[in-house]
């Protein structure tokens, strides 16, 4: 069994000069595990929460995982200004990163630079987002021989309705099951529940989506999320971001899967998010 846990960053709105803090990109990543690695990074997980957060632990040592440590804390200390909180915040993510190397945890995701001069729906990009991340998911599943389920961190109810009925639909067309490995359709949890869900929020939330902004929106948009603080994350995660996606060649020979960039405002290239 392998679980592939999604979280996003930022939102659908449209990003507005006159409002800096509105996110200039929606980012949905999944984390791929193997179930016979999910104890092994719950664990470890609570331990390097503990280290580093320690007014988080809870009284109780299992109590940690109740108390979230969120990406955009971690994007704050970042950018701070205090070389005590940067250290913190790079020693936290240092340890979060090697944890996942050493269980093995593949990422899977998708990308969207907003252009302010359209509006987005956010429904639609979620969706379509879910959607492919279970595609190549799928394949992963096929390479593997495993079986899959996908959680993702709950949203309202008609957007979770709308995302699970969206994979439903492909699931059990006339034509055959598009996911033959996945056991149900997409499932939501809570957050404060799932080791995977909160590592998967740090690394969407503290690694991609501020990479994502600084590559691809800075000089379009100004304030803090394309702050120049953020230039030292790829040069310290980049090509761990790289090599940790879950990527193939399809049947064209194209490469296909990992952190998928849409981006109408530079056209640049998703390899760009790396270097």
């Amino acid at each position: 069994m392998r679980i592939c846990y999604i979280d996003e960053s930022g939102d659908g709105r449209r990003p507005d000069r006159s409002k800096p803090d509105l996110p200039p990109a929606f980012v949905i990543c999944g984390l791929v595990v193997e179930g016979g690695s999910l104890a092994d990074l719950t664990t470890g997980f609570l331990q390097v929460k503990e280290r580093f957060h320690p007014g988080k632990a809870g009284q109780r040592s299992l109590d940690g995982i109740l108390n979230e440590v969120k990406g955009s804390e971690i994007r704050r200390d970042i950018r701070s200004g205090s070389r005590r909180r940067t250290r913190a915040a790079f020693g936290f993510l240092d340890q979060i990163t090697d944890l996942l190397s050493t269980c093995d945890v593949g990422i899977l995701g998708r990308i969207w630079i907003k252009d302010r001069t359209t509006d987005s729906d956010e429904r639609s990009m979620y969706t379509f987002s879910i959607q492919n991340i279970v595609e190549h998911f799928q394949h992963d599943l096929e390479k593997t021989s495993a079986s899959g389920l996908v959680i993702c961190d709950s949203r309202s109810n008609s957007l979770n309705e709308n995302v699970a009925h969206s994979v439903f639909t492909k699931m059990f067309k006339q034509s055959g099951n598009a996911y033959p490995n996945m056991v149900e359709m997409p499932v939501f949890g809570h957050s404060k529940n799932h080791a995977g869900l909160q590592l998967a929020d740090l690394i969407t939330s503290a690694l991609v989506f501020p990479l994502a902004c600084r590559t691809y929106s800075q000089g379009y948009t100004t304030g803090p999320h394309v702050d120049p603080a953020y230039d030292k994350l790829k040069g310290r995660y980049g090509l761990w971001l790289r090599n940790h996606q879950i990527r193939y060649p399809n049947a064209d020979g194209k490469w296909v899967g990992g952190l998928t960039v849409s981006d109408p405002v530079g056209r640049r290239s998703g390899a760009d998010l790396f270097r």
